[in-house]
């Protein structure tokens, strides 16, 4: 936002940066794919320095930068490590707070094959998380993970993915809707 001459985009096997505009590329960080809905990646930069950026990816994991790239760390180590397909997002209006989800291994619940997404919530822009609810009843890849971060209220979380949830408290407590919009939510 400050410079429209830096762009980032992040590929299904890079994470990549212009400083012109897009006349030439560098490769910041390079990962492994094996599929494109599990291994899509989610690139977010806070919302008032633009050195900050966050990239969850499943093979990296959520990876932290504060210099526009140049290093990068790794900041999900203390999250189950099992299948890191992750979502991120700032909130607007408060680029301290950021709020994730990961979805943890398959397991059986009354003989059927299930999913749950852990979700964790960061007051130092994503340097360190809290872990938060976890969602029951997650059957789907990375294909419908979504988090929405309301512009003016840091608290109020839209989670939507097979099921929609909202939280006005910063994720410490999830609730439906009166009424689903749809049976599957894409950001």
């Amino acid at each position: 936002p400050k410079d429209p001459n830096v762009l980032y985009a992040a590929t299904q096997n890079y994470l990549l940066k212009t400083m012109d505009g897009g006349k030439s590329w560098k490769a910041l960080l390079s990962y492994d794919s094996f599929d494109f809905w599990h291994d899509a990646p989610t690139l977010v930069m806070h919302p008032t320095d633009p050195q900050i950026l966050l990239l969850a990816v499943q093979s990296l994991g959520v990876m932290r930068t504060s210099d526009g790239g140049a290093s990068w760390t790794r900041v999900d180590r203390g999250w189950n490590q099992s299948e890191p397909m992750s979502m991120v997002a700032f909130a607007p209006s408060d680029g301290n707070i950021v709020y994730a989800e990961r979805v943890l291994p398959q397991r059986k619940k009354d003989d059927v094959p299930t999913r749950q997404l852990a979700t964790y919530r960061s007051t130092d822009a994503g340097r360190t998380w809290t872990q938060m609810p976890v969602i029951e009843g997650y059957h789907q890849v990375r294909y419908d993970m979504s988090i929405a971060v309301d512009p003016e209220d840091p608290n109020h979380v839209i989670l939507a993915n097979t099921a929609m949830l909202i939280s006005k408290d910063g994720l410490r407590s999830l609730n439906p809707p009166l009424v689903s919009p749809h049976g599957d939510h894409l950001r």
